[in-house]
């Protein structure tokens, strides 16, 4: 790129960063009373809107049913959705899972079976997840974490971890994922794991506070606060306004995730489990 071509770009580029930092701060003053007013609308009728929260549960899980082939990200929420026994209606993923596991060869099933071998002489015969679609960055250090109790990931793992939090976005919520994991695996002293996740629950929720589009990160931060015990910061409103967004189709749909404008399986699995776990919470009141 010329020098020239550098400062027509940065020319450009200078109004939509403002523009950008501008919504960012009219955002964080609106959000609050529009989350305010759904958790007044909620509290008007807290029983019609539990039924709407048990049908739109029902209606995402419906919309992934036709669907042979799932994503491992959404495969792994709804999972944890049965296991946690969010909602027994989860179990619609067991069948969705032997399909994946009949068809791919996936370090990333370990997720679901400790006794997963890559290796198994059925299993190389398979097609390798990463011809088929590779993996980013940050999945393949989940893919660590899942084999952390077995291959171990060096001195520096805990550390290469807590450096991708990003104060409250997709790196902060891995660090969830992958930390809750190895607590379960024993992969990691439950202190060390337990520091980790405790940190990310302040930034989560004010970076959730400050919404008020509730789309995939949204949803995302929402899931790993219930995940972390803190399901009493995702307040009504919040969820009021992600069952506002719920689709015809059943599914939900979010800006920057494929396919654009159209219902996705990564957004509508972490909304489908958040809305379970506020329905199991308010029906423990």
């Amino acid at each position: 790129m010329t020098h020239a071509s550098q400062r027509r770009t940065s020319v450009f580029n200078r109004p939509l960063a403002i523009l950008g930092a501008v919504r960012r701060r009219a955002e964080r003053g609106v959000a609050p009373l529009l989350q305010r007013r759904a958790t007044a609308a909620y509290q008007a009728d807290r029983q019609g809107w539990l039924r709407k929260a048990d049908i739109a549960v029902q209606r995402g899980l419906d919309w992934f049913a036709p669907q042979p082939d799932l994503t491992m990200s959404a495969l792994y929420v709804l999972w944890q959705g049965w296991r946690r026994g969010t909602d027994a209606r989860f179990a619609m993923i067991h069948p969705k899972i032997a399909h994946y596991r009949a068809t791919l060869r996936d370090p990333a099933l370990r997720l679901f079976d400790p006794g997963y071998d890559p290796d198994a002489a059925e299993v190389v015969l398979l097609p390798d997840i990463m011809q088929v679609r590779p993996y980013l960055p940050i999945e393949l250090l989940m893919i660590e974490a899942v084999w952390a109790d077995k291959r171990d990931p060096g001195p520096d793992f805990l550390q290469r971890l807590a450096a991708i939090d990003d104060r409250g976005w997709y790196g902060t919520t891995h660090i969830v994922v992958a930390a809750e994991l190895m607590l379960r695996s024993g992969a990691y002293s439950q202190s060390a794991l337990l520091s980790l996740m405790q940190a990310t629950v302040a930034p989560m929720d004010l970076a959730n506070r400050r919404a008020t589009l509730m789309g995939d990160i949204f949803a995302e931060r929402a899931l790993m606060l219930y995940w972390l015990n803190q399901g009493h910061l995702v307040t009504p409103g919040q969820v009021v306004m992600m069952l506002n967004r719920q689709r015809a189709d059943g599914g939900w749909s979010a800006p920057g995730v494929a396919p654009d404008g159209l219902s996705n399986q990564h957004t509508t699995s972490l909304a489908v489990a958040v809305i379970a776990e506020f329905l199991a919470q308010e029906r423990g009141r």
